[in-house]
């Protein structure tokens, strides 16, 4: 029952179906809390639906345990960011580039642009075209 509920809510995320995605975590939240896969999913629903404190504690119990998370992180930095914690999102994208899965690439996307392009859009963000340029 436990995975089962847990694939239907990542199955309802990937739909958009963040209110019935939240519902099946919750079915499951008293067993699986514990799980950083869990809390990833139950981050990104948060995210998802707009609870960026939610979403950043879930976020924070993944990378407690799995610190070197580079989804995890990147999501955290990303709710930092709609927090309007431009200094702690920057710290947590600049942490990123710094671990070996930053030299990675996904479907054709090296991690480090990707970490690199967000570094970029704060220094925007915050006025800064010039380091945003450079980044």
């Amino acid at each position: 029952m436990l995975r089962l509920c847990h694939e239907e809510a990542r199955r309802l995320y990937v739909d958009a179906e963040y209110e019935k995605a939240f519902a099946a975590l919750e079915l499951v939240d008293v067993r699986l809390a514990g799980s950083p896969a869990y809390q990833l999913d139950r981050g990104l629903v948060e995210y998802a639906r707009g609870h960026c404190k939610e979403a950043l504690a879930a976020f924070d119990q993944v990378i407690e345990h799995e610190p070197d998370s580079l989804r995890a992180g990147s999501q955290r930095a990303h709710v930092l960011v709609r927090l309007e914690r431009f200094d702690d999102a920057r710290a947590q994208f600049e942490k990123l580039l710094a671990l070996p899965a930053s030299l990675t690439e996904l479907q054709g996307l090296k991690t480090t642009s990707y970490l690199h392009g967000n570094l970029g859009a704060l220094r925007l963000i915050q006025d800064d075209a010039a380091g945003g340029r450079a980044a």
